[in-house]
């Protein structure tokens, strides 16, 4: 999941999920009754606070990230190593994680409870509002 700047038709710098605006179809689609660890890539100079709607998580840890960290596709390469565990007071069930700068940011949740259509964004309100906000569809099994 990354974090990114872009420019809007107007020339207006916009902060995006994952370089999608909050029109463009959900992209995340987890599974009801399914575990997912998310890695929030923030590739800005300052922190932001990511809420998830509808599921609680826990903190994996953080760890600086480099080019060597990302796949030929540009996807984010999961190891263990060098990750720094949450602070103390970050320990337990989580809404909202601060995705510090420069650093991948891990987060385990299971989507246990409901299906349907939610959202996750930036929690500081001039970047949700702005289009830093993504639909989330949690998809039950037929």
């Amino acid at each position: 999941m990354q974090l990114n700047e872009a420019v809007d038709h107007y020339g207006r710098v916009i902060h995006l999920l994952n370089n999608k605006m909050w029109s463009d179809p959900a992209t995340e689609k987890p599974k009801l009754d399914t575990i997912e660890i998310w890695h929030l890539v923030n590739n800005f100079a300052f922190p932001h606070p990511i809420h998830l709607h509808l599921v609680h998580f826990e903190i994996l840890g953080r760890k600086v990230f480099t080019p060597e960290d990302f796949d030929e596709d540009g996807n984010y390469i999961f190891k263990m190593e060098n990750l720094t565990p949450p602070l103390e007071y970050e320990t337990g069930p989580k809404d909202v994680v601060r995705a510090e700068p420069g650093q991948v940011t891990s987060i385990v949740m299971h989507f246990k409870d409901h299906a349907g259509d939610y959202v996750w964004h930036c929690h500081i309100l001039e970047h949700e509002d702005n289009d830093m906000m993504r639909p989330m569809v949690v998809v039950k099994d037929e």
